[in-house]
């Protein structure tokens, strides 16, 4: 067989295409205002069809609430709900925790509380620190001296910024007479 034989199988671009055959004639929808939509069969879910194309705006209108809650509610819980507020005292410990997010958990005793002796509970501050703020703690740590420590409150303890509500951003050493009243009548030696 050479090259440019003639075969007897048919040629692709010779043959004829085939008839197409014809659409069928979609029926046209029916309203109430038509006297033939009252003697026609419907179907048992037919007379939902009309919500059909409403039916993906609800989905995409549930969808765009349900991001939005959901945004809202993230914001609400990674906000502080007190962004500046102070504390003078000394650092009483420094513990480092944490597997994954690694964080210093201190503890301060308020000047406040050192100095009221009618009430018989201590309230010491308990925070969380990151990164410079948990090594200037360490520094300070039962060194005598007292300290400015400047922190938020957020509603929850979330594990990237310790284990703790309240979460130190600034630590800085502070003169003792700063914080602790001079005497109106200095004691008699």
């Amino acid at each position: 067989m050479g090259l440019f034989e003639d075969d007897d199988e048919k040629d692709i671009f010779t043959q004829q295409d085939p008839a197409e055959e014809p659409k069928p004639v979609k029926k046209p929808r029916l309203t109430p205002d038509n006297p033939d939509y009252w003697d026609s069969e419907e179907g048992r879910w037919e007379h939902l069809k009309v919500f059909k194309s409403v039916g993906k705006y609800l989905y995409l209108l549930a969808a765009a609430a349900i991001v939005a809650v959901v945004g809202m509610l993230v914001v609400w819980a990674t906000s502080p709900y007190i962004d500046e507020a102070s504390q003078y005292g000394y650092i009483d410990h420094v513990e480092r925790h944490g597997y994954v997010f690694k964080s210093y958990e201190a503890g301060l005793l308020t000047y406040k509380s050192i100095n009221d002796t009618s009430t018989t509970d201590v309230k010491d501050l308990e925070f969380s620190a990151m990164g410079t703020v948990g090594h200037k703690l360490k520094k300070y740590c039962r060194t005598g001296v007292p300290v400015k420590v400047d922190y938020k409150v957020y509603k929850f303890a979330m594990p990237w910024r310790g284990c703790r509500k309240v979460v130190a951003v600034n630590v800085d050493s502070i003169s003792p007479d700063s914080i602790i009243p001079p005497f109106k009548n200095k004691p008699k030696r």
